[in-house]
């Protein structure tokens, strides 16, 4: 059970690297003037928020519960975890806004494919969706 876990906090490590650096990036572009990249880092942004506080809150309460009945004493640390961990998916609304917000730009990307658009890094892959399937 804690395998998956595992897995999940080395993908978001890997993950929140990447995000910082292109915060950063985008952070610089806005201070001469260039937004480009602002649209696909407000719907990353997003989607990881969604993902990995929920994450965040089962990765707890898996912990807590693989800890058997010590898992429930407050000495274990798990009851203190969770106390930080479970405000994050309703921080900036309900993680379902994240997620809509997410999946709007992703509308927006396909109609720019039908129309011919260059689609942003990293949905390349949406142009050549007729060729993947």
């Amino acid at each position: 059970m804690l395998t998956p876990l595992t897995a999940a906090a080395i993908v978001q490590n890997v993950t929140g690297n990447y995000m910082r650096a292109q915060f950063t990036k985008v952070m610089d572009e806005i201070d001469q003037n260039i937004f480009d990249g602002l649209d696909t880092l407000h719907h990353l942004l997003a989607g990881f928020k969604d993902r990995q506080s929920e994450e965040s809150v089962q990765g707890v309460d898996a912990c807590r519960r693989s800890a058997g009945g010590a898992g429930y004493l407050s000495n274990a640390g798990f009851t203190e975890m969770a106390d930080v961990a479970s405000p994050f998916p309703t921080f900036e609304g309900d993680n379902t806004v994240m997620v809509l917000q997410s999946s709007r730009y992703i509308f927006k990307l396909l109609a720019w494919d039908q129309q011919g658009k260059k689609l942003p890094f990293p949905f390349q892959y949406i142009n050549r969706l007729q060729e993947l399937s």
